[in-house]
């Protein structure tokens, strides 16, 4: 009984606290890092308007995900469940910059993946985390992170 609890409760955890993804990429000491939260970096019936820099079609919203980090000024994208071509939009800005491009749109999840940069050379990596991140929003290409 116990066991059937304590599986109950991991599950409702997942649940509640939302499917968490990271990727890490790095190349020539400089790394990149990128996360998604679905609970706390989605936000469904919503779509962040007016800085769409590529529209493209794509079947899933991870498929979606995948395009918006290799692309190193995506900062955020919409998916629309709804449509089946132009369904998803790469945004070279996000609530952070501009909270008031956020508007209620049927069928349309905004996400807004956390990328953050540092320099793997350097032994104060949380200081480096918060430096490049303040750095990605100009999207500078350092060597290796595209």
């Amino acid at each position: 009984m116990m066991a059937c609890v304590r599986g109950f409760l991991s599950l409702f955890a997942i649940f509640l606290f939302g499917i968490s993804k990271t990727y890490c990429q790095c190349a020539s000491g400089m790394c990149e890092r990128t996360s998604l939260t679905l609970l706390s970096n989605t936000k469904q019936n919503h779509s962040f308007d007016g800085y769409v820099f590529d529209t493209l079609n794509f079947s899933i919203w991870k498929e979606c995900f995948n395009m918006c980090l290799q692309k190193c000024q995506c900062l955020s994208f919409n998916f629309n469940d709804y449509k089946k071509t132009e369904n998803c939009e790469l945004n070279d800005a996000n609530t952070k910059l501009a909270q008031e491009a956020l508007k209620e749109r049927e069928g349309v999840t905004y996400y807004e993946p956390v990328r953050t940069y540092y320099d793997k050379n350097v032994s104060n990596t949380s200081k480096n985390y918060r430096f490049y991140n303040m750095l990605k929003v100009a999207c500078f290409s350092f060597p290796g992170v595209t």
